[in-house]
């Protein structure tokens, strides 16, 4: 196996001394709405996810009515259990979402003038005009080459704690000293506006981060 970090020198030691928590508890990774339980022999953990596959994401209480034969999310066949629908509405928006402007930008590197216009825009995927000939075969492709590519897709330590409520409340509250935080309802919308740029045409016109919302109306 291939080692991608160093050893440490020998006799090294790091000193955990952070105050002790309010209230200990267990941690536990939550992933779709239930507990991330992984074993392996005779270890058991609850805060592993496993692999996180891109298509595990799609809604998985999609009715079968609703589901179209031309749409790779709806047709998709995962090689793996872990890769069947597991999300909802929400989660497979924002796949769609992402997916979306990964297949924007491949487009625009086939340098296909058919497919792009001269500002740069996708003609296939800016939901106005009908998809240029070709362009849907390849765009399912391509949709299908990224669900497939993320079958062994490790989720982010990161991810795993924020997924789950208790842990900001017992744990992470604790994690930065910022204070009590006096911010009105209205002034916590606001930064939240601001800091996804899909919606930076709330923000007042002589805001100074409003220009990072053009990239996602090209």
């Amino acid at each position: 196996m291939m080692r991608v970090n160093a050893d440490p020198p020998e006799g090294w030691k790091v000193t955990a001394d952070a105050p002790k928590l309010d209230q200990p508890f267990t941690p536990q990774a939550i992933r779709y709405g239930k507990v991330a339980s992984e074993t392996d022999g005779s270890a058991h953990s609850d805060f592993n996810e496993g692999n996180d596959p891109q298509s595990a994401a799609r809604n998985a209480r999609k009715a079968d009515e609703d589901k179209r034969t031309d749409d790779p999310y709806d047709t998709y066949q995962g090689k793996q259990a872990d890769m069947a629908a597991q999300g909802n509405l929400g989660t497979e928006a924002a796949q769609r979402y992402e997916d979306h402007a990964i297949v924007r930008m491949r487009a625009r590197r086939t340098g296909n003038r058919a497919w792009v216009d001269a500002n740069g825009n996708v003609i296939g995927e800016d939901g106005k005009s009908e998809m240029p000939e070709g362009y849907k075969t390849w765009q399912t492709k391509q949709v299908v080459e990224i669900l497939d590519s993320g079958k062994n897709n490790n989720p982010s330590n990161h991810s795993s704690i924020m997924t789950n409520p208790m842990h900001a409340e017992k744990a992470l509250a604790y994690d930065v000293a910022i204070g009590v935080n006096y911010l009105t309802l209205e002034e916590m919308n606001e930064l939240r506006i601001e800091a996804d740029w899909r919606f930076g045409e709330g923000l007042d016109k002589d805001h100074p981060n409003k220009k990072y919302s053009k990239y996602f109306f090209r």
